[in-house]
């Protein structure tokens, strides 16, 4: 049995590489970005527990701040605008 074997152009081993070769860049330029996006997200976590933690000691700083004032002047309403202390007395 003989077999046909046919030739292709130049021109249709060009379209079929050209093809090839865009379909390797997309493949290519989609996994970058996919590793792009996760360094991305991981900065994005890192940023976001800095925060957080700069956050909790805020808020220590904070409570700390109050238990002074309620040391020094007794329980009361601070009025920061003003600057002033209004001590609240206990019943």
């Amino acid at each position: 049995m003989e077999e046909n074997i046919i030739k292709l152009t130049e021109e249709e081993l060009n379209s079929i590489r050209s093809i090839q070769e865009t379909y390797s860049n997309a493949v290519y330029t989609l996994g970058k970005l996919q590793v792009e996006y996760v360094d991305f997200t991981q900065k994005i976590e890192t940023e976001k527990n800095n925060i957080f933690n700069k956050l909790k000691e805020l808020k220590t700083t904070e409570n700390n701040l109050i238990d002074q004032l309620t040391k020094k002047y007794g329980d009361g309403l601070l009025d920061i605008k003003n600057g002033v202390y209004k001590p609240v007395k206990k019943q």
